[in-house]
């Protein structure tokens, strides 16, 4: 979906505006429920690539015609995350909150003890899709100016940024971070992870003696 591509508006930069609708054999539309701004979808045949036709109001004539990476370009222009106004009580007084993300699922390392006391037998495990990876439930998770929090009826767990070494998306749908040895990775029903990363990785303070790996966003 390209409205988990841009997730804010490229032009009100209004956060998780954006909504895209498709019918068959009939104009794709992408609009802004914020700034009403509307686009046409236009698919190239024989390609990957993705224009955006930015219509105005009247829809009479087309003001501008770009490539989707250069909306992109222009979405990510000037960006500063923004706290939310809401707070948690997992949250410490000096925390602000950025991101909140529902019925997200966290997966961790078999071996992890934080977790985990059993693992499964090793034929068990080679007969799994992601044998070194386990399920530890769906939960809430939020994203502050200094850690990651995920709690699930009263469990809870922290990625402070302090013991972050790098944040990656996979090609699977999930973002990933690793701490030292430990992997651990959260899937979202819905949210756009390249969101997530863009704002961790302004949020996330860059130290000489402890730098954090970002991928592409």
């Amino acid at each position: 979906m390209i409205s988990n591509l841009l997730w804010r508006c490229p032009l009100c930069h209004a956060l998780d505006a954006l909504r895209q609708k498709k019918k068959w054999f009939r104009e794709e539309k992408l609009w802004c429920i914020q700034c009403h701004a509307e686009w046409k979808v236009i698919r190239i045949i024989g390609g990957d690539t993705f224009y955006l036709q930015l219509l105005s109001p009247d829809r009479q004539r087309v003001k501008e015609n770009l490539p989707l990476s250069d909306w992109y370009e222009r979405m990510k222009e000037n960006f500063i995350p923004q706290p939310l106004k809401d707070r948690s009580p997992l949250m410490n007084e000096d925390e602000s909150l950025y991101l909140k993300g529902e019925s997200v699922k966290l997966s961790a390392q078999r071996d992890n003890p934080r977790f985990f006391q059993k693992q499964k037998k090793a034929a068990e495990m080679n007969n799994m899709v992601c044998p070194f990876m386990r399920t530890v439930g769906r939960g809430e998770l939020l994203l502050t100016n200094q850690r990651l929090i995920w709690h699930k009826r009263g469990k809870e767990f922290s990625l402070w940024f302090s013991d972050l070494d790098s944040v990656y998306i996979e090609v699977f749908h999930s973002l990933g971070l690793s701490c030292g040895t430990r992997i651990y990775k959260f899937k979202f029903r819905n949210d756009s992870y390249l969101k997530w990363l863009t704002h961790m990785a302004h949020l996330a303070p860059q130290r000489p003696e402890h730098p954090i790996s970002f991928s592409n966003y």
